[in-house]
């Protein structure tokens, strides 16, 4: 394991709830009162797949003028939620600090937009990273492959010495395709995996990394782990 890769949404920071308000609000604005169900299709998705996906359901046929009419809307309302605060998930950014001081490389890779991004990074600590990879300065974003290639080019490491870190299927499915071991942290409840993830609770026992009998997780830690995948 030469660096680690993480996610952003859902997986450093507990934004997956806010993602949904912003979603839930656009469907209806757009004729439709979306389902847990129907919402759990857009979780770890670019922006264009979450108003293409709420088109759909209601009932519209998505095109290009109007996924940007609703992207733009989508943005603005996503920054208002944002720079309301947002929590970190268990055992951030703490671990974040030691995994930089031990001198492993991090990467962020989301199918967040960059001017989204950079309302997170500043709060996250931009500082532990070696490079950040938004959703939209890739070709294709999860589950493709690109964002978690281009964070391996620019740490100029091989994929296959790349531990992952993912909440969602979708992102999963990106950093395998990418060709890196991948650890699953899923939040929401119910989300079908991509066959043969293994997840920190299946391998540990827990859901997140919050400090175990008050021991904080180690970079030795994620060693094993990556030696497990």
């Amino acid at each position: 394991m030469r660096a680690i890769a993480w996610d952003m949404d859902g997986t450093l920071v507990d934004t997956e709830p806010r993602w949904g308000i912003a979603t839930y609000e656009m469907a209806t604005l757009m004729g439709v009162d979306l389902t847990p169900e129907q919402r759990a299709v857009t979780v770890g998705g670019t922006a264009e797949h979450t108003i293409s996906t709420c088109l759909e359901f209601a009932g519209q046929t998505p095109n290009p003028e109007l996924i940007d009419t609703w992207k733009t809307w989508f943005f603005a309302r996503m920054g208002e939620i944002l720079s309301e605060g947002f929590d970190f998930r268990p055992g951030f950014p703490a671990l974040l600090h030691d995994i930089h001081d031990a001198g492993i490389p991090q990467a962020l890779v989301t199918n967040t937009a960059r001017a989204l991004v950079d309302h997170c990074l500043p709060v996250i600590g931009d500082e532990f990273f070696a490079t950040s990879v938004a959703g939209d300065e890739v070709p294709r974003g999860k589950p493709y492959p690109d964002g978690y290639a281009r964070a391996c080019d620019l740490m100029d490491v091989n994929p296959d010495d790349v531990l992952v870190i993912e909440d969602s299927p979708t992102g999963m499915s990106a950093a395998r395709a990418a060709g890196c071991r991948v650890l699953g942290v899923p939040v929401e409840p119910g989300l079908e995996l991509p066959e043969g993830i293994k997840t920190l609770h299946e391998l540990r026992g827990v859901t997140s990394f919050a400090p175990r009998d008050g021991h904080p997780w180690r970079i030795d830690d994620f060693q094993e782990l990556w030696n497990e995948l």
